[in-house]
């Protein structure tokens, strides 16, 4: 198994945990445990009954604050406020699962042409699109990798993703894909709507950039702009 079915494998797991049947599951198993190290006590007689029952009373606290420290950091809900496109400043609500599909989801947008300049004199356009439907496609993937936040009202990360495929990609893929694939079929050197092609593909380059941005911010990412402009130092903190 690889590191990303492993990973994927681990989350869903985490995600079931959460659920109600999860948790009847936990309860279940440490009543059996906890039924057994009490009868292990019981036989004990004298000094190791007492000894015995110390070490258990310290193990049993020493698991409960590192559980109780675990759940806080990856499940407890946060808020914080970020700008995201066409919407100002609001809140968005997560924790540290929801922030790392926000990472996954920066990580995606910012390796791909969605967010690459596709000059003009050079690149297949026939790659942009297909690299653009590869994006849907992994963050549609990533989405149904993670449970919906649970009862909030602030904004999530999922209601961004789909935000980002339903507004942005989405449109373009259904506009341009069957465009092209007719042209691919007459075998013409010269495609009349290239231009055309070529300036909304900047436009939305453009748009995608903002909301991976907004998804870096989620993430707790720095230095933000250091991804997309090459010209930025990263020792440069000013810049970040």
């Amino acid at each position: 198994m690889g590191k990303k079915s492993f990973e994927g494998v681990m989350s869903r797991i985490k995600q079931h945990l959460l659920r109600w049947y999860g948790q009847l599951i936990i309860c279940v198993a440490t009543g059996v445990i906890l039924g057994l190290s009490v009868f292990a006590i019981a036989i004990q007689e004298g000094w190791a009954y007492f000894a015995t029952l110390g070490l258990a009373c310290g193990v049993i606290l020493f698991l409960v604050l590192i559980i109780l420290n675990r759940y806080k950091a990856e499940y407890s809900l946060t808020d914080i406020k970020i700008a995201p496109p066409g919407l100002g400043e609001v809140t968005f609500t997560v924790n540290k699962l929801y922030k790392q599909a926000a990472w996954k989801i920066f990580i995606e947008c910012t390796t791909r042409i969605a967010t690459q300049p596709l000059n003009q004199d050079s690149g297949i356009l026939r790659e942009a699109l297909t690299s653009l439907h590869n994006l849907f496609t992994t963050v549609r993937s990533l989405l149904r990798e993670i449970s919906p936040t649970p009862l909030t009202t602030g904004w999530t990360v999922e209601l961004l993703a789909v935000r980002l495929l339903n507004d942005e990609l989405r449109p373009f893929l259904s506009k341009w894909h069957l465009k092209l694939t007719q042209h691919e079929k007459t075998s013409e050197e010269t495609w009349v709507h290239e231009a055309a092609f070529r300036q909304e593909l900047e436009d939305l380059r453009i748009r995608v950039i903002e909301y991976a941005k907004s998804f870096a911010e989620i993430s707790g990412v720095e230095q933000i702009d250091g991804f997309f402009d090459k010209n930025i130092n990263p020792d440069d903190k000013s810049k970040s």
